[in-house]
């Protein structure tokens, strides 16, 4: 109901009131959270360099100390 009500309404104070409580249905009543960030990205290593464990949740970095050069 109120997602329609939204789309039938041109007055954007009245569109931010049915907004804020539209996200509080989504946030506070279901307990559900949207991601905002997306830290899609593309990474390299070289094949002389072992440790390199790729986190989804961090840097390239994170385990940088546990990085080691292969001998060949």
């Amino acid at each position: 109901a109120l997602l329609d009500e939204l789309s039938r309404t041109g007055e954007l104070s009245k569109r931010g009131e049915i907004a804020k409580k539209l996200n509080d249905i989504i946030t506070k009543e279901t307990m559900t959270i949207v991601p905002l960030v997306d830290r899609g990205r593309v990474s390299a290593a070289s094949t002389t360099l072992g440790g390199v464990i790729l986190n989804t949740w961090d840097s390239e970095l994170w385990n940088a100390a546990d990085w080691y050069r292969i001998k060949e």
